[in-house]
C-alpha cells in the first residue's frame, strides 16, 4: 500500500502525484510497446513521432488513467490508438502487471 497525505492506494502501479513517474516496469512496458509500433512496417508508417507519456489524467478507485500520445498521419489516430491499447493490454498481462483494478479476462 502506498499513502501520501489523504491518498491511499492498494496498488504500486500508478503515476506518482509528486514527480510524475510511474512504477519502472510499467513505464518501460509502455515505452517498449510504443517502440515496437514505431518499428513495425505497417504501424510505423502511420506514426510521425515517438510515443510520449504525458502523465496522469485521473486517479480514481485505486487506478490511474495515463495519457499517452503518438503523432500520426491524418485519419490514422483511431487505428493507431486502438492498436496501442491492444498491445499494451497484452504486454501488461504477459508481464504480470495488473493494468487496472478489478477482475478482467
Amino acid at each position: 500500500m502506498l499513502a501520501f497525505r489523504d491518498l491511499q492506494l492498494e496498488s504500486n502501479l500508478f503515476l506518482s502525484p509528486l514527480a510524475g513517474y510511474t512504477n519502472l516496469p510499467f513505464r518501460l512496458t509502455i515505452r517498449e510497446v510504443g517502440g515496437s509500433m514505431e518499428r513495425d512496417p505497417m504501424w510505423g508508417a502511420m506514426v510521425l513521432a515517438p510515443l510520449e507519456i504525458i502523465g496522469i489524467e485521473s486517479l480514481a478507485d485505486g487506478a490511474a488513467t495515463i495519457r499517452t500520445k503518438f503523432r500520426t498521419h491524418p485519419l490514422s489516430q483511431g487505428r493507431v490508438a486502438n492498436e496501442l491499447r491492444r498491445r499494451l493490454l497484452g504486454a501488461f498481462v504477459g508481464r504480470g502487471i495488473k493494468p487496472y483494478g478489478g477482475n478482467f479476462v
